[in-house]
């Protein structure tokens, strides 16, 4: 019994780290205000690159130029999901049920699901490279409503 103590002392640790990251991420989100569409939120990503005063002008650049090419690419693979929806889609309407065809389907869909992400995820490593810094170090605190975090 004493040997399992540490065991669940330790999922205990983990689950209640867990759950104070989820939390701080609920407030932290209930702080930001609307965003309406996705210009919206663009147009302030590059209000606050370009209204820092900690960025250069290179780094200014180089991330606005990172922002651009990680949206189109992402508005490519987005494209090709919305048509991959559609045959999809046609296939469940038809007459003759195609499990084959539905199943490459929704396997076409899920690595494009994983690309867009890993395309996210190795953005937000570039731009860390690009920054130099943690961006609690580049954002000024109100930008957020709350004090520096690491975002990336």
């Amino acid at each position: 019994m004493k040997k399992l103590w540490p065991i669940i002392f330790t999922a205990f640790l983990v689950v209640s780290c867990s759950s104070n990251t989820k939390n701080e991420i609920s407030m932290e989100k209930k702080q930001v205000p609307e965003v309406y569409d996705r210009e919206e939120l663009h147009e302030r990503m590059r209000e606050m690159i370009n209204s820092s005063e900690k960025l250069s002008e290179k780094q200014k650049g180089d991330f606005l130029t990172l922002h651009e090419d990680v949206l189109e690419k992402v508005d490519t693979i987005t494209s090709d999901m919305r048509k991959l929806k559609l045959v999809l889609f046609k296939n469940l309407t038809e007459e003759k049920y195609d499990k084959k065809k539905v199943n490459e389907l929704r396997r076409q869909l899920k690595k494009l699901n994983n690309e867009k992400f890993e395309t996210m995820i190795n953005a937000m490593s570039n731009a860390r490279d690009i920054l130099g810094v943690s961006f609690k170090d580049v954002y000024p605190r109100d930008d957020f409503g709350h004090g520096g975090h690491d975002y990336f």
